[in-house]
């Protein structure tokens, strides 16, 4: 009879493979260490998912749903449009800071990389939702900015050069070399979204 794996023990690997992605790229993990710390067998893990690169794709979306639900959930909407973009941009260069990796093989279009290892459909279109949904956020901030006067140009455009700078801050931060604070890169982020918007 074929082992039938819980949600309990599911949730479990995918916690540990979130915590294993937090401290090293996907390339230096292995399926061994991820059931030793969750304290399964390999062969278990190998029942849920198909390979490591779909676990950490699974791993690093629940990490990040969580956490720009909680950013979304930190947002104050009496404050101007400007500082509730300039709120959430530093909130997710903060993410990109603390979660290097996690973020680098979410945002940084690392899975497609490993596409032919990763078996599901799903677990490719879970990506590319969630990197739509923050493109969607991040739109309707700016929207919200240009509508008030504080931002001037194409909502659209500069939300694109929005996930430019924010993908770039994540490609930096898994390299370990990142010298700039959230709150200035949002700043700074903010300033050439301005002078674009100006030129426009």
């Amino acid at each position: 009879m074929p082992e039938t794996i819980t949600e309990e023990t599911k949730q479990r690997i995918l916690d540990t493979a979130a915590a294993l992605l937090n401290e090293s790229p996907v390339r230096t993990l292995r399926i061994q260490e991820i059931a030793m710390r969750a304290d399964v067998a390999p062969s278990t893990i190998y029942k849920a998912y198909n390979n490591k690169y779909e676990l950490f794709v699974y791993a690093a979306e629940s990490l990040f749903t969580n956490q720009i639900e909680r950013i979304r959930e930190s947002i104050d909407e009496s404050k101007s449009p400007i500082e509730i973009l300039r709120h959430s941009l530093t909130e997710f260069f903060t993410l990109a800071r603390d979660y290097p990796h996690a973020a680098s093989y979410l945002f940084a279009a690392v899975p497609f990389a490993y596409s032919e290892e990763i078996a599901s459909e799903q677990a490719i279109e879970s990506i590319a939702a969630l990197g739509s949904d923050v493109r969607q956020r991040l739109l309707r901030r700016i929207t919200d900015a240009v509508d008030a006067g504080q931002l001037g140009g194409d909502p659209e455009a500069l939300t694109d050069h929005c996930v430019i700078s924010a993908f770039g801050y994540v490609g930096i931060a898994a390299t370990g070399r990142l010298t700039i604070e959230p709150a200035k890169s949002a700043d700074t982020t903010l300033a050439c979204l301005a002078v674009i918007g100006a030129e426009t």
